[in-house]
């Protein structure tokens, strides 16, 4: 089957997942390349396989989603989500707010479909969203999109932290602010012995 070399299954092109390809004969003899493909939203299209990111870059709930954007007021800019989504924006973009350094500053973006508020908000209360919990990327080298993306309480945020260091230990891993929890030892201690080579179990204070 002819695929195209860009794109393979599993890979997410804007708003699309590929999860198939399909070959289909057409009236005129010769035979089709589609992409089967899952929008963000949850719909399922088939795509023809060139069109993929570059017409088609969603099932048509971006198309409608800034469409209705630019005719309806969506009502929201006093709102714990909008202060969230324009954060967001700024971090990643503004060179002069002071995450910038750890976001746009390192390559960080907004997807493209998120640059409209609505679609943004869809997708926040279609998976998730509450006033208690904060956006957080999965992988923090990732850029800020449908699937990289969670809402997740400060704690588990802090989790996530990429300067978090994790210790695995008996077959449990954690962050080392968490073994100081657990052991009761200062987690600059911990960090003091790993770094002069001790073994973890004495690192811990679990040795026998």
């Amino acid at each position: 089957m002819g695929r195209p070399r860009l794109h393979k299954i599993g890979d997410t092109v804007n708003m699309l997942t590929i999860t198939d390809w399909t070959c289909e004969k057409q009236p005129n003899g010769k035979t089709k390349t589609f992409a089967i493909c899952k929008c963000h939203c949850g719909n399922v299209i088939k795509v023809i396989s060139g069109n993929v990111g570059r017409g088609t870059k969603s099932c048509g709930c971006l198309r409608r989603a800034l469409i209705t954007s630019k005719n309806t007021k969506h009502g929201d800019s006093g709102s714990r989500l909008y202060g969230i989504w324009k954060a967001m924006r700024k971090r990643c973009r503004n060179p002069n707010d002071k995450e910038y350094p750890n976001y746009g500053g390192r390559g960080i973006a907004v997807c493209n479909a998120w640059g409209d508020y609505k679609v943004f908000r869809t997708w926040a209360l279609t998976n998730g969203y509450a006033d208690h919990l904060t956006i957080d990327r999965i992988n923090n080298d990732g850029d800020y999109t449908p699937k990289n993306c969670r809402w997740a309480t400060l704690s588990e945020q802090s989790k996530n932290k990429r300067t978090n260091v994790n210790v695995e230990f008996d077959g449990v891993i954690l962050s080392i602010q968490e073994w100081s929890r657990r052991t009761g030892i200062l987690s600059a201690t911990i960090t003091w012995r790993i770094k002069r080579g001790w073994p973890i179990a004495a690192a811990l204070g679990m040795e026998e």
